[in-house]
């Protein structure tokens, strides 16, 4: 048998992923899957083996026989050597990007349903300068994006700092008409890490919205390599 065609959802998915994530360097795939009739415990295995599908698929391009994704303590996928990775899923979709180490240092994707995100949770997600939604924006779009923006860099950052991130402690400077984001997280936590420049996209497609955050080796010139394409709505 063949593979079968992409859905609507999964192509719009893949496409804004592509958009999201720097060029050529990244690898993304995206796996719709049916919950009807799930009972939790059914929809959280079905969800997570999605996600491990969709990084199978999305190692393919670097590994001609990737090996199945161990987990660790916390249950993040432990990536194979050489590679570095992300999975997000929700209900009907997951998701996820896989690089070289050699082309990024670190990534992070994340993806939300737009319409599960409410306006109560902007105190907890957004800063006092991050609640001044600029003029013209979509307030509902402006939270949905911090919020899947800064999942995506927790996701990001995760392995050099092994706690609870709160979502305070991240900040984001947008430039919203692009979509994309430098993060800037507060110095305390620097201090735990040895990371580099976080910065990212985000697009809000098919009432899903969908982010990525990376960390991108330097240069000599101690600039970042790569750059995303662009994102936006659809």
């Amino acid at each position: 048998m063949g593979m079968r065609a992409p859905t609507s959802l999964q192509a719009e998915a893949e496409a804004a992923l592509a958009e999201l994530l720097p060029r050529p360097a990244a690898s993304a795939t995206a796996i719709p899957r049916q919950a009807q009739g799930d009972t939790p415990a059914a929809a959280r295995l079905a969800e997570h083996r999605a996600g491990r599908d969709a990084a199978h698929r999305a190692m393919l391009r670097f590994l001609p026989d990737p090996p199945p994704l161990a987990s660790g303590p916390r249950g993040t996928p432990l990536w194979p050597a050489g590679l570095v990775g992300s999975i997000a899923h929700v209900a009907d979709i997951a998701i996820a990007a896989v690089a070289p180490a050699s082309q990024l240092s670190a990534i992070g994707i994340d993806v939300e349903h737009l319409a599960g995100l409410s306006a109560d949770i902007a105190p907890i997600v957004l800063s006092a300068r991050e609640r001044r939604v600029p003029s013209g924006v979509d307030p509902r779009h402006w939270l949905a994006a911090h919020f899947s923006a800064k999942e995506s860099v927790y996701k990001c950052i995760s392995s050099e700092v092994d706690r609870v991130i709160d979502f305070t402690e991240v900040g984001l400077c947008f430039d919203w008409p692009h979509r994309q984001f430098t993060a800037h997280p507060l110095a305390e936590m620097l201090a735990e890490t040895r990371l580099g420049r976080v910065t990212g996209s985000v697009a809000i497609v098919a009432g899903h919205v969908f982010s990525a955050a990376w960390i991108a080796p330097c240069t000599p010139t101690g600039d970042a390599q790569g750059a995303p394409r662009g994102a936006g709505l659809r």
